[in-house]
């Protein structure tokens, strides 16, 4: 009996994997013709959204978060949008990305007049959505790295949304697999969450 939980078990997690993994993969393939890394190919757009992230990991000056705001700037200066909307978590008045992004594309050189801000960028999915219902913009670029940008886009094309994205350069390699093994599990969700729970259906 115990021998035969077991091999049930033992399937049943082998499911689940496979199906995490069937998820990731058909994420990656869906939107990879959406996604740019040459500031020269990419097409212009009106606006871009500055997904957000924490500027520190600790006392060190956070990767992710510093390479997407040198790709904003790249993206002003070669004239390829007009506009920013800065998305991310106020936690506090202590923490708020959204925020910090704002001064620090300014201190960059970008004009304080074409940055709009989100304070209630939660999460990835709210951002996505926000830009649309909130904001009124449907023809973006999003800025991240190459594993966020995928889901960021498919969350985009679940609304409807004519979205591309440019990548941002990703961390120093050690932190590759904690961050990478974390986006399965978030891709797992957002199918969930727009495919299967009724709320997420009623904001398309």
């Amino acid at each position: 009996m115990l021998y035969k939980l077991g091999i049930g078990l033992t399937v049943v997690i082998l499911i689940a994997v496979l199906g995490c993994v069937v998820i990731d993969q058909l994420m990656r393939w869906s939107t990879q013709d959406q996604v740019y890394t040459d500031l020269n190919k990419i097409p212009p757009r009106p606006v871009a959204l500055v997904l957000g992230t924490s500027k520190y990991v600790g006392k060190r000056l956070n990767p992710f978060y510093m390479n997407r705001l040198d790709r904003a700037v790249a993206l002003y200066r070669h004239g390829k949008v007009t506009r920013f909307i800065v998305s991310g978590d106020k936690a506090s008045r202590y923490y708020n990305e959204p925020r910090t992004m704002l001064n620090d594309l300014v201190k960059k050189g970008v004009p304080r007049r074409i940055i709009q801000i989100d304070n209630q960028g939660y999460r990835t999915i709210d951002s996505i959505f926000r830009a649309k219902s909130v904001f009124g913009e449907s023809h973006i670029i999003i800025i991240s790295q190459r594993f966020h940008l995928t889901r960021a886009l498919f969350i985009a094309n679940y609304f409807n949304m004519d979205c591309i994205g440019l990548i941002a350069d990703d961390a120093p390699f050690i932190y590759y697999w904690r961050t990478r093994i974390r986006e399965v599990g978030a891709r797992v969700l957002a199918v969930f969450e727009l495919y299967i729970l009724p709320p997420a259906k009623q904001l398309a």
